[in-house]
């Protein structure tokens, strides 16, 4: 395949990406939310600790082993990202766990 053919792909790929990036931000942010609804459900739909379960943006995924989480931001994307490392809890359990050492001493 000529060098010319593969540029010429390449530009017209940009090119259409470039006047569909609000479609595929869109599709992508739709994919986002789903997969996490569909994790949240694996994990009980519920916080852990405490029961929260009304909204799923105060949820978050907490590694039980600190070592097993991966430096990337949201590695719950991924299809092969394994649920039994992570335990469900609400965001207010979750910064309580993480940092013990700021509990108030009434």
């Amino acid at each position: 395949m000529p060098a010319k053919d593969k540029e010429q792909r390449r530009i017209t790929k940009q090119k259409w990406v470039s006047r569909n990036l609000e479609h595929i931000a869109a599709s992508v942010r739709a994919y986002n939310k789903r997969r996490r609804g569909d994790l949240i459900q694996q994990l009980g739909g519920c916080c852990k600790k405490c029961g929260y379960c009304k909204n799923m943006a105060a949820l978050d995924f907490h590694h039980i082993d600190p070592a097993t989480k991966k430096k990337q931001v949201r590695d719950w994307m991924r299809l092969d990202f394994d649920v039994s490392t992570v335990v469900l809890l609400c965001r207010n359990c979750h910064a309580e766990v993480e940092h013990p050492e700021l509990e108030i001493q009434s």
